[in-house]
């Protein structure tokens, strides 16, 4: 289980997406961001038996507070993803790549990490259900709920995706007592 929250942006040269260090360049993000293909390449070697990521970051290079990337416009990309080749494997992202994942002020959360957590916190609030959830179970209560605050909040989409072949695999992180 991999939890991000945090900035994206791609590389305005080649479209490769990274995550960016609170000391990163945004300017000179091949050298001082961390590329997001190498995460996924790294975690489809691992001999795990399901793989599940979670990320609160978007990749369109803009900020509340408009681009990271001086003097162009928001780039959108693909991300070649190995990870989502595997059978029990899921990625949840906060929004589609030309969004914004927005900030929740009142929470001091990411929009989307405070839903997710706060999904979590009611799942499991009267212990370990029966049924361990899936990835799909919390994306399905997750995503109206962005979408509906983020509308409010911002006045702007923000649409929390999921992709991979294990979207019904029980999230990895829970255990049966």
């Amino acid at each position: 289980f991999v939890f991000y929250s945090g900035h994206g942006a791609p590389d305005p040269g080649s479209g490769t997406a990274y995550l960016v260090p609170s000391d990163a360049d945004p300017q000179s993000i091949g050298l001082t961001g961390f590329p997001v293909k190498q995460i996924y390449n790294n975690l489809a070697q691992l001999p795990a038996s399901s793989i599940t990521v979670v990320m609160d970051a978007c990749f369109s290079g803009l900020t509340d507070r408009g681009s990271l990337l001086r003097g162009i416009s928001p780039l959108t990309l693909r991300v070649e993803n190995p990870v989502l080749a595997a059978a029990n494997s899921v990625v949840l992202t906060a929004s589609r790549s030309t969004e914004v994942s927005g900030w929740y002020d009142q929470e001091q959360h990411g929009l989307f990490t405070y839903t997710f957590l706060d999904q979590v916190k009611k799942t499991f609030a009267n212990g370990v259900p029966d049924s361990v959830p899936s990835a799909k179970f919390l994306a399905d209560q997750v995503t109206p709920e962005v979408v509906r605050m983020s509308r409010r909040i911002r006045q702007r989409e923000q649409t929390p995706q999921l992709f991979g072949a294990g979207v019904d695999t029980p999230l990895p992180f829970i255990k049966k007592p």
